[in-house]
């Protein structure tokens, strides 16, 4: 996923609780008014979506895609990532490039 941007629309204390390295923290109810800095951490690359289970990142999709960003949901979300890396140490408490709208 280097050549995308992973958006995280989970809340910032579910966003604590484990993430994507280098992920980028914006709630899906914040979206609308920040999209704006979605494009500048983007760069024009691609823009992958997710949250706990996936509706969510759905409704952020489809704001990202109605803005003209190349956009695309995980499916199912953490929950599923969780399941499918089954222990791997992947998701980190630490390490994100925003959250809470401040840039780290």
């Amino acid at each position: 996923m280097a050549s995308s941007l992973v958006l995280d629309t989970r809340s910032p204390a579910e966003f604590a609780s484990g993430h994507l390295p280098g992920a980028l923290n914006i709630a899906h109810t914040e979206l609308r008014r920040r999209i704006d800095e979605v494009r500048e951490v983007a760069a024009g690359r691609p823009v992958r979506v997710m949250c706990a289970s996936g509706m969510r990142s759905y409704l952020a999709h489809r704001v990202l895609t109605e803005n003209g960003l190349d956009s695309a949901t995980l499916s199912g979300g953490i929950l599923t990532l969780r399941a499918f890396l089954d222990g791997t140490d992947v998701l980190h408490d630490t390490d994100s490039i925003h959250t809470s709208g401040r840039l780290q």
